[in-house]
């Protein structure tokens, strides 16, 4: 079966992941999450995306991101590529060092990214390497709770702003609304049945939680039918059967169908 198109949206705050191709250790040491974050640095200044969280773990990372152009999978494809030829010629090796694409879901609301800044940084904790997210040095809290020097520029201010604050009195906030992750489940999400199962196994994040928040404007030019489709995409290119995608959504099976064959024949969104 052809691969699913992605959603592509210039504006799109996406929450990325990719691992290690059978889950390799392939960020081991310093130097590999270093050679990876100059990269992502690199492609970030290079193609304008507004970086709002990151965390580099042994077998995978994680990126939430916004693309003010339509340049996701350019952006994605450079930094795997090109970590990929650094990582097999320092091993004198050969062959894939990711696992196929990279993984993405498309966050719609502030409530969303939110909830998915806060996973992101969290997951150290979560598999017991540190016991608080300032003890991780590689990811963005530091930077964005404590104002530290980061080799990836962040542009939190948005973040930072949905608590109605500005300087250190926002940061404090957001420490807070992190720590109160601490030893939580995982976040409701939109995933369940395989997709669920494949998530957990593989600790792959994603952003759908937080309704407590005040919901996000659409990004410009999105219509519902547009968010709705992003996500029935999202879900399928997850494993999901258009039956669950359809009882998960509150929609049709022959809803799901028609937005999957939308998004095959190339609708522009």
């Amino acid at each position: 079966m052809s691969r699913q198109a992605r959603i592509r949206i210039p504006d799109g705050v996406y929450h990325v992941t990719t691992h290690g191709d059978g889950d390799t250790m392939i960020f081991e040491g310093p130097s590999e999450k270093r050679r990876l974050l100059d990269l992502l640095a690199d492609t970030a200044e290079e193609l304008d995306w507004a970086m709002y969280a990151w965390c580099v773990m042994g077998n995978h990372y994680h990126f939430l991101l916004k693309t003010p152009d339509d340049n996701l999978s350019e952006g994605m494809h450079h930094i795997n590529m090109t970590y990929g030829e650094w990582y097999n010629m320092c091993r004198g090796r050969h062959g894939h060092v990711f696992q196929d694409r990279f993984f993405s879901i498309l966050i719609t609301q502030d409530s969303h990214l939110l909830e998915a800044s806060r996973y992101v940084v969290l997951n150290p904790l979560r598999v017991g390497l540190v016991v608080a997210p300032q003890e991780w040095p590689w990811s963005s809290y530091n930077a964005a709770v404590l104002g530290a020097p980061s080799r990836v520029p962040l542009r939190d201010r948005e973040l930072m702003g949905m608590f109605g604050h500005e300087g250190a009195e926002s940061r404090e906030l957001y420490r807070e609304f992190v720590h109160a992750g601490i030893g939580l489940k995982k976040p409701d999400s939109l995933l369940t049945g395989r997709a669920r199962r494949w998530a957990e196994s593989s600790d792959r994040a994603r952003s759908e939680s937080g309704q407590d928040v005040a919901a996000r404007k659409p990004v410009a030019g999105l219509t519902p039918d547009v968010i709705e489709i992003s996500h029935v995409v999202s879900l399928h290119q997850q494993g999901m059967s258009l039956r669950e995608i359809a009882a998960t959504l509150g929609i049709s099976h022959m809803t799901a169908r028609r937005y999957l064959a939308r998004n095959a024949e190339g609708t522009k969104l």
